[in-house]
C-alpha cells in the first residue's frame, strides 16, 4: 500500500513537472494562464505528500529499517519537487506583478482624484442645500469609494506577491530549477520598497479623502436635525 503511494506520488510530481517546465518557456498572460493549471497539479502532489508522511509514520512504529528509508526518501524527494514546483508559481506571479504594478498604482492615484473631485462636490454645495441634490453627491462619492477601494485592493494584492518572492529567494541558485529567478534579491527588495511605498501613499491618500467627507457627512446631519428641529 505504502509502495503504491510512492508510485502515484511519482506520477504526481511526473504530471506536475511537465506542467513547470511547460509554464517556464511561456511568458505573460500565457504563463498566468498556465500557472493555474501547475497551482492544481501542486495541490495534487501536496495530497500525496501527505500521505507520505503518515506512510513514514507507520513504518517508523513499526521499526522496518529498510522500508522506513525508502519512505523517508521519497518524501525528501516530494518535499524537494514541491519547492520547484512553488518556485516556479511564484516567479510567474511575480513577473505578472512587476509588468502592472506601475500601471496599477496610476489607476489607483487616478481612482483618488475621481474619488478627491466628488468630495469637492460635496463641498462646494451651499451649507443649506438639503435633499436629493445632497443625496446624489454623496451617492457619487460612496460609488467612486467602492471603484477606488477595488483599484487599491488590487496594488496591495501586487504588493504582497513581490513580498512573497521576495522572502522566497534562496541563498543560492538552484542549478535545477525549472525557471531562473527572476532577479537578483537586491534587484527584487528595491522593486518591493518601491511599491510598499506607493502603496502606503495612495492608503494615505484615501483615508485623507474618506476623513473629509466623513466630516462633512456629520455636519449635514447635524445640520439636517437642527433643521428639523427648527433651530
Amino acid at each position: 500500500m505504502i509502495a503504491k503511494g510512492r508510485e502515484q506520488a511519482r506520477k504526481a510530481m511526473g504530471h506536475a513537472e511537465a506542467l513547470a517546465r511547460e509554464t517556464a518557456a511561456l511568458s505573460g498572460a500565457q504563463a498566468t494562464k498556465r500557472v493555474r493549471k501547475l497551482h492544481n497539479a501542486i495541490v495534487e502532489v501536496k495530497r500525496h505528500r501527505a500521505g507520505a508522511s503518515a506512510g513514514e509514520k507507520r513504518l517508523s512504529q513499526l521499526a522496518f529499517p529498510e522500508q522506513l528509508g525508502a519512505q523517508q526518501a521519497s518524501l525528501a524527494e516530494i518535499n524537494l519537487t514541491l519547492a520547484r514546483l512553488e518556485a516556479v508559481v511564484v516567479d510567474v506571479r511575480w513577473n505578472a506583478a512587476r509588468a502592472r504594478s506601475g500601471d496599477l498604482i496610476v489607476e489607483a492615484r487616478e481612482a483618488i482624484a475621481r474619488l478627491r473631485a466628488a468630495a469637492d462636490r460635496i463641498d462646494a454645495l451651499p451649507a443649506a442645500t438639503v435633499g436629493r441634490p445632497r443625496e446624489r453627491a454623496f451617492k457619487l462619492f460612496d460609488n467612486e469609494m467602492v471603484a477606488t477601494k477595488a483599484a487599491v485592493a488590487l496594488a496591495i494584492a501586487d504588493e504582497k506577491i513581490l513580498q512573497k518572492a521576495a522572502a522566497t529567494m534562496p541563498d543560492a541558485p538552484d542549478p535545477d530549477a525549472f525557471l531562473p529567478r527572476p532577479a537578483d534579491a537586491e534587484t527584487m527588495q528595491r522593486a518591493l520598497a518601491a511599491q510598499s511605498a506607493a502603496v502606503a501613499d495612495v492608503l494615505q491618500q484615501l483615508r485623507d479623502v474618506n476623513d473629509r467627507v466623513e466630516s462633512i457627512k456629520r455636519q449635514a446631519r447635524i445640520l439636517e436635525a437642527r433643521r428639523r428641529l427648527g433651530v
